[in-house]
């Protein structure tokens, strides 16, 4: 009955420490936005397949529709493992491409894999505005993820740029 309840304690305090981080991040979110500039794409691909990930994954896509910083869309991938490169289900033609692409892979809760991939082109070079929300991004994930997987942009590991320039190059991202 312990583990039950603590269970349920560690979901309510995420989902409390979510809505108070959501508060926060839209404020600022709205402070620094453009009027002309439009709101970043996101793409979450959730190829987990177990319950406990795919509500954490659920979790963290209502925390950054919260947010109001970027607009979400959460698909479904199929990988068999952590370097696997998930098929996007959308049809690239009428679809506007993505600013970044976050792929979740199967194997976060057994430790086959420790990487969720931030797959964008967005680099330190890039724009300062741009470079924060990545870093912002990493942070959110890695307190979502936190003892099952760390962040991982190209910065990080070459994966995750050569997982960008091949959705780059199929038009999924920009």
């Amino acid at each position: 009955m312990n583990a039950k309840r603590l269970v349920w304690t560690a979901c309510l305090v995420f989902l409390c420490a979510s809505v108070a981080s959501s508060v926060v991040l839209a404020d600022s979110a709205q402070a620094h936005a453009s009027v002309s500039q439009p709101t970043p794409r996101l793409l979450l691909l959730d190829c987990t397949k177990t319950f406990a990930s795919t509500m954490r994954v659920g979790g963290l896509a209502a925390f950054l529709r919260a947010s109001g910083a970027v607009d979400v869309t959460v698909q479904f991938g199929d990988a068999a493992g952590m370097y696997d490169i998930p098929v996007v289900q959308e049809d690239v033609s009428s679809a506007e491409p993505f600013d970044v692409i976050v792929i979740i892979p199967r194997g976060i809760d057994d430790g086959s894999a420790g990487y969720i991939w931030i797959v964008s082109n967005i680099l330190p070079n890039s724009s300062p505005d741009e470079w924060a929300q990545i870093v912002v991004l990493r942070t959110v994930l890695g307190e979502a993820f936190t003892g099952l997987a760390q962040a991982a942009d190209p910065t990080v590991d070459l994966w995750a740029g050569f997982t960008a320039s091949l959705y780059t190059a199929q038009g999924w991202l920009r």
